[in-house]
């Protein structure tokens, strides 16, 4: 789904969620399935290392 492209009702419907924003037990629900929002750490490219 393209979230920017739909009504607000039917995103908000679509991952279970409120104007409110989660309870905070959903919240520790969905961290336990799902994990921490982080992204992986890329291999760092260094200025110097073009010489």
């Amino acid at each position: 789904m393209k979230e920017y492209f739909a009504e607000k009702e039917t995103v908000l419907r679509e991952y279970n969620s409120s104007e409110n924003g989660l309870t905070a037990d959903e919240a520790k629900s969905r961290l336990d399935t799902n994990g921490k929002n982080k992204l992986a750490q890329g291999k760092r490219k260094l200025c110097f290392t073009n010489f």
